[in-house]
């Protein structure tokens, strides 16, 4: 499945990112796969 994030969330994202990169080594990976993860599940019914 493909998605794209907004301009603004984008951003946010990208700052996320990088705040756990000065967190601890490689943790942005973590962030960032789980971000993938659950953007690729099945939207819930409203």
């Amino acid at each position: 499945m493909r998605f794209e994030f907004y301009p603004k969330a984008l951003a946010e994202h990208e700052n996320a990112a990088r705040y756990y990169a000065g967190c601890q080594e490689s943790l942005e990976l973590g962030f960032i796969a789980a971000v993938e993860h659950v953007a690729q599940q099945k939207p819930l019914k409203q």
